[in-house]
């Protein structure tokens, strides 16, 4: 019989994501993204010396934030990391020193996958190894497994969509921002043993009350713990794409803060307004475990009647076009994902999800 798991500490690095676009020059991103590496060993370190904390989450791409007007070959040379690059290397050298387990998320280059990039989150153990690598599934600013799913399976195999690290913290996953919304993705990991979603996420202001409803919600209805590490806020000329230029500076309100829910979706950690580390909480697995365990009571995964799902899960719902990609420029990739919500605009009318207009 396997030894119970204590109780660990979880905590959040919420620190400023800056845009690599105002960036002039791929060697001047380089060196500022080495240099923002080198500023947040202090907050690991901090963390590691506060005792019983295990875990260590930064938020979604904080390195470089995300792309505005570049090509994807642009963005590739002036933003992207490898995951055999000079950046992972300083996360798993900063597990590997202060005995942590490191969550962090980045814009990444596959050598699988030539001249596409992806939002993907990774995990790291305290022996500095890569043990968990995670692609965002929604997103309209990099390539989704969904645009290239048949490739992808091929290469990468059906784990590589929903992977679990089965560790002595217990079975982690990874969920990038704004994937948290979609119920289905948290789900999937869950039915393949997850216990506690890592969830590295970047969103602005106008999305706080949402998203804290959201994260509260996958914990209660999956019975798991979520991590849930946000950006303390955005630094420099360009903000994230796509919000209306929207930052705390110009709307008052601050950033949704990065908090810890156990599996009542109760929050057992908060981080204040800012750069810190001061969101730090106990995960505690073992009861994950008992109340999945449970015949009596309100097990949300025991009574779970997945066959009813089976036809609404099936052709009928295939909305948004997998199988999509086609190299190309930023701006056009846009383009062509904005075609492929129309296409499935036309076909939700068309089964009657939504009214003809």
């Amino acid at each position: 019989m396997a030894q119970p798991i204590k109780p660990w500490g979880a905590a959040c690095a919420q620190v400023v994501s800056t845009s690599a676009s105002q960036m002039s020059s791929p060697e001047e991103a380089r060196h500022f993204m080495e240099t923002k590496l080198q500023a947040w060993e202090t907050l690991v370190a901090d963390v590691a010396q506060a005792g019983n904390t295990q875990l260590l989450l930064f938020p979604e791409f904080p390195l470089t934030a995300s792309p505005r007007a570049e090509t994807i070959g642009e963005w590739i040379a002036k933003a992207c990391i490898a995951l055999d690059g000079p950046e992972m290397e300083v996360y798993q050298r900063w597990a590997s020193r202060y005995k942590l387990y490191i969550g962090a998320n980045a814009y990444v280059t596959l050598k699988k996958f030539p001249k596409r990039f992806f939002n993907t989150s990774f995990l790291i153990d305290p022996s500095g190894k890569l043990i968990l690598v995670a692609h965002r599934i929604h997103t309209n600013l990099a390539v989704s497994p969904q645009d290239m799913l048949d490739e992808f399976l091929d290469k990468e195999g059906p784990d590589a969509l929903f992977p679990v690290a089965r560790t002595p913290l217990g079975n982690l996953s990874m969920v990038t921002s704004t994937d948290l919304v979609w119920p289905e993705v948290t789900r999937a990991h869950i039915l393949r043993g997850a216990e506690v979603i890592l969830h590295p996420s970047s969103e602005l202001p106008a999305s706080a009350t949402p998203f804290s409803y959201v994260r509260r919600t996958r914990a209660i209805e999956n019975m798991c713990y979520v991590v849930s590490c946000s950006a303390a806020g955005y630094g420099g000329s360009a903000p994230l794409t796509g919000y209306g230029g929207e930052t705390a500076a110009n709307t008052g309100t601050p950033p949704a803060p990065s908090r810890i829910f156990n599996l009542d979706g109760e929050i057992i950690a908060e981080a204040p307004q800012g750069e810190n580390t001061k969101c730090r909480g106990l995960v505690d697995v073992e009861t994950v475990r008992t109340k999945r365990s449970a015949s009596r009571g309100l097990n949300f995964l025991a009574t779970l009647r997945s066959e009813t799902f089976r036809d609404v899960y099936g052709k009928k719902v295939s909305f948004f076009p997998p199988n999509t990609y086609k190299q190309a420029t930023s701006e056009q990739f846009r383009a062509e994902n904005v075609k492929k919500v129309e296409q499935s605009l036309e076909h939700m009318r068309k089964i009657g999800v939504i009214p003809n207009s």
